[in-house]
């Protein structure tokens, strides 16, 4: 008797289990959206079918991904667009909407309030963007300052463009999207500016100002609403005192250094001359048509290891500056092996010798297919493991 009433609960209990189910499936890991750096391309450019950036010439890092059972999508944001903008222009392709840079900034900076359409259009199908629908952000190089200012207008929005819009504020600027972003990844991010936008002049005030960086076209950079502009020194520090940490969000940093002897050809030039850069900031940047006064920096021999792009200790960790000059920090800490990973606060790994390019493939680089399919399999296990 007490066999069959023992058969008669565990068919039961078998019965419940399997009926509680029906209708249910295994919650699937959040999408996983790469931002490109300056000058970088995505998914929406028709050359990164041909070679893709995160990749490049070594590697196809969305197929390869994908293979592994993760959803991956490639954003194509301004190749020299400021931050502001990529945000807004990554939001927009998030979300499948019209791209809206806000009244207030567009009127600052003297360009269109609106830019591409992407309705129908959206960077992942199907997708509803939520608290109960998050996803996981990478970005390489500006690409990483990119994913943290849309994360701060996600959760904190902007009172300016409240105060000049109203009801008719993009969501993206109404703050209180809590949730909607699982984690960060930085890769080779210059996260406190880079020497690199100096390079032409002797001075670091005056390379962005007169337009000598690079083959940036010298009237758009005096509308100081641009990349090379948020990358100088002054203005990224200033940047990073207006972005908060988010406590439910998981931030994950990697950087790198590469002797600039040895470096690939590519970056060879710009690695030997940030090596040997020293300088002083002017303590002033402009942004949305007026100039901000901040503490000048020195730019001294710890800001010479660099990766052929970005300086080490710019890509270690973000800070900014008190009204005295002194650096204030990130709440941070360094990785060291088989430890939790903690939320609200960096969490970096140990420096690679990798150069800028390395980091999403290169040009015939000195990262090999397998490593850095290994790179990003073991960065896309990390970030799906803290659901």
């Amino acid at each position: 008797m007490k066999r069959r009433i023992l058969a008669l609960l565990l068919t039961a209990l078998l019965l419940l289990t399997m009926f509680s189910g029906c209708g249910k499936k295994e919650a699937a890991a959040a999408p996983i959206v790469f931002v490109h750096g300056y000058s970088g391309w995505g998914s929406y450019d028709a050359k990164n079918d041909r070679t893709p950036y995160f990749g490049l010439t070594t590697a196809n890092i969305k197929n390869d991904l994908e293979t592994q059972g993760y959803a991956a999508y490639m954003a194509s944001v301004g190749p020299d667009s400021s931050c502001w903008d990529r945000a807004c222009e990554l939001y927009a392709q998030i979300t499948g909407t019209l791209t809206d840079y806000g009244a207030a900034h567009s009127a600052a900076c003297s360009h269109e309030r609106y830019g591409t359409d992407y309705t129908g259009r959206q960077l992942i199908p199907d997708f509803t963007w939520d608290a109960e629908h998050p996803i996981h952000l990478v970005g390489h190089s500006f690409g990483g300052v990119t994913i943290r200012l849309l994360l701060d207008l996600m959760v904190d929005g902007s009172y300016e463009e409240v105060a000049a819009t109203g009801d008719d504020t993009s969501p993206l600027f109404t703050g209180g999207h809590t949730g909607y972003v699982k984690s960060i990844s930085i890769l080779a991010a210059p996260s406190n500016g880079t020497t690199a936008v100096y390079v032409g002049s002797s001075d670091a005030g005056n390379a962005i100002s007169n337009g000598e960086s690079g083959n940036f076209n010298a009237n758009v950079v005096r509308q100081y609403d641009n990349a090379l502009n948020d990358m100088s020194v002054d203005r990224a520090c200033a940047i990073n005192a207006q972005l908060q940490l988010q406590p439910d969000v998981y931030y994950f940093c990697y950087y790198g250094a590469y002797p600039s002897d040895t470096i690939s050809p590519t970056l060879k030039s710009l690695a030997v001359w940030m090596s040997g850069y020293q300088g002083q900031t002017p303590g002033s940047y402009t942004a949305a048509g007026q100039t901000f006064y901040v503490p000048s920096q020195t730019l001294g021999v710890e800001w010479q290891p660099n990766d052929g792009m970005v300086n080490a200790v710019s890509g270690y960790c973000p800070y900014h500056l008190d009204s005295s000059g002194m650096k204030i920090y990130d709440a941070h800490r360094d990785v060291t092996g088989g430890e939790a990973f903690s939320a609200g606060e960096w969490n970096i790994f140990p420096q690679y010798t990798w150069s800028h390019l390395d980091f999403i493939g290169g040009i015939n680089g000195s990262v090999s297919s397998d490593t850095l399919r290994s790179f990003y399999r073991d960065l896309a296990q990390r970030i799906t493991n803290i659901e």
